[in-house]
C-alpha cells in the first residue's frame, strides 16, 4: 500500500513544494530523503527512459552514460530507504494527512480489483444446488432448442416437397385441360 502512495504524482507534488515545508512536515531525515528522491525521479525521467517513454534503459546497457547509471543506483537505494521509513505507522499517517496524492492509473487498478473481489464473492456465495439447477435447466433448454430446430427443418423439407408436388400436379392438370380443350 505504501508504494501506491509513493508514486510519480506524489514526487511531482514534493518538487512543487518548498523544501522547508517538506522538512518541517516529515522531519529532517525523511524530509531530506523525499527531496532527494523527488530530484532523482525528475532526473530519471529525463535521462534513464528510452525515447518511446515507456521503458527504462537497462543498467548493463553498453551505451548508458555514467550519470544515468548512477541515477538508477541512487533511485534503488532511496526507494529502499523510503520503504523502510514509511513502514512506520507514524510516517504513513503524516503522508495521508497532507500528501494524499493518488495516481489515476492506480486508482482505476484498485477499483478493478475491488470489482473482481465482489464478483468472486458473489460467485462463491451462490449455493452449489442453485448452480447445478441452472446448469441442468440450461442443458434442457439446449436440447429443446435442438429438437425444435430439427423439427422445423423436417417440416420445412416436407412443405417444400408438398409445394413441388402441387406444382407438378397443377402442370399435369393444365396439360390435361389443354388436351381436352383441343
Amino acid at each position: 500500500m505504501i508504494l501506491s502512495k509513493l508514486n510519480f504524482d506524489f514526487f511531482e507534488e514534493i518538487r512543487k513544494r518548498e523544501d522547508s515545508e517538506i522538512l518541517s512536515h516529515f522531519g529532517p531525515a525523511v524530509g531530506k530523503l523525499l527531496i532527494k528522491h523527488a530530484a532523482l525521479e525528475d532526473k530519471f525521467q529525463n535521462t534513464c527512459i528510452w525515447d518511446d517513454g515507456a521503458k527504462m534503459i537497462p543498467v548493463d546497457d553498453p551505451f548508458i552514460t555514467d550519470e544515468a547509471r548512477q541515477i538508477i543506483i541512487d533511485i534503488r537505494a532511496t526507494t529502499g530507504k523510503l520503504l523502510r521509513a514509511f513502514s512506520k505507522r507514524e510516517n504513513q499517517l503524516l503522508l495521508e494527512k497532507s500528501f494524499n496524492v493518488k495516481s489515476q492509473d492506480f486508482t482505476k487498478f484498485n477499483e478493478t480489483i475491488t470489482n473482481l473481489e465482489r464478483l468472486y464473492e458473489s460467485y462463491m456465495t451462490t449455493p452449489l444446488e442453485e448452480v447445478n439447477s441452472v446448469k441442468s435447466q440450461l442443458k434442457q433448454l439446449e436440447s429443446k432448442v435442438s429438437d425444435l430446430n430439427n423439427s422445423r427443418d423436417t417440416k420445412k423439407d416436407q412443405l417444400d416437397k408438398h409445394i413441388e408436388e402441387c406444382n407438378k400436379s397443377k402442370e399435369v392438370r393444365n396439360v390435361q385441360v389443354t388436351l381436352l380443350a383441343e
